[in-house]
């Protein structure tokens, strides 16, 4: 089982904190959502930066799956714009 788009938009992480403490103890997975430099007060935006900067409700959920590692399309390394995807962000 899994739940996608796990997040919150108050820019904290009590409710994800909470949720993935109950679904880590029934093997339940989840997926962060978003990875997008939106305002976290109106949408659940997981960064504040696509460098990676954990906005608050981020740094809850970077605190209990571990820090995200970054890595570039392998078509567009190098490129100024080039997308990052996250690795082993599943809980």
């Amino acid at each position: 089982m899994i739940t996608g788009e796990l997040g919150e938009n108050d820019c904290t992480h009590g409710f994800i904190d909470t949720a993935m403490n109950w679904m880590d103890q029934h093997g339940v997975n989840y997926l962060g959502w978003a990875w997008i430099t939106a305002n976290c007060g109106n949408f659940p935006s997981l960064i504040t930066s696509y460098d990676g900067t954990p906005t608050q409700f981020g740094i809850g959920y970077e605190t209990t799956c571990g820090p995200w590692e970054l890595e570039a399309h392998p078509h567009r390394r190098g490129h100024p714009n080039s997308p990052l995807k996250m690795v082993g962000l599943m809980g």
